[in-house]
């Protein structure tokens, strides 16, 4: 089984850094029993996640086995398996990183490896230019694990429905697609605070 994604840099506040990346979109095969439902979620990593190391650092990151998984980031379930990342970027710019996953330790061939980057590539032409932050501008935070974040993810649409209704009673424009990028900032602060409180 496998499971592929794209991690993409939350847009910050105005004058703000990146603080997180949005994990959203997903596609896997049925023999990932444990990731099935990864088509439907989102999920927000940080510097914690093998994801977050790979864009800050702005260089490709594989983990052949679970021990190395262990070794190099505690934070994420340990798990069975391969994971490779790839940074998205241009020049020294960056949008955010492929995400692909497998459950087969030492599945990640040299061949793989160098067809992967080659689709990285690729796939940076599909972003608009206003997705790419500079490299200089990435701090990202630390995330809560998944099963923390859910209770606040799940309130996603009623905050969206309720932006819009707002906006249409006081008679200020307001279009879908901003509210969402608002709901997404205000829930992307909530879990920053989250993970740091949970720590003291």
């Amino acid at each position: 089984g496998m499971l592929v994604a794209i991690a993409t840099c939350t847009p910050p506040l105005s004058g703000q850094k990146v603080r997180s990346l949005r994990m959203t979109m997903a596609r896997n095969n049925k023999a990932f029993d444990e990731l099935q439902r990864a088509e439907q979620r989102t999920l927000f990593v940080g510097i914690e996640s093998q994801a977050g190391y790979t864009v800050s650092n702005a260089h490709m990151t594989v983990i052949q086995t679970a021990e190395e998984r262990k070794r190099m980031f505690s934070a994420q379930p340990s798990g069975e398996g391969s994971t490779v990342t790839y940074p998205i970027l241009l020049s020294d710019w960056t949008a955010g990183c492929l995400y692909i996953t497998t459950n087969r330790e030492n599945f990640f061939s040299a061949d793989h490896l160098n067809l992967l980057q080659d689709y990285t590539n690729l796939l940076a032409l599909a972003f608009e230019p206003s997705a790419f932050y500079p490299l200089s501008d990435i701090k990202l935070g630390v995330m809560p694990p998944y099963k923390n974040q859910l209770p606040v993810l799940r309130t996603f649409q009623q905050r969206v429905n309720s932006k819009i209704v707002d906006a249409m009673r006081e008679q200020r424009p307001l279009n879908r697609i901003d509210a969402e990028n608002d709901v997404w900032q205000e829930l992307e602060e909530e879990l920053l605070q989250l993970a740091l409180h949970s720590k003291i």
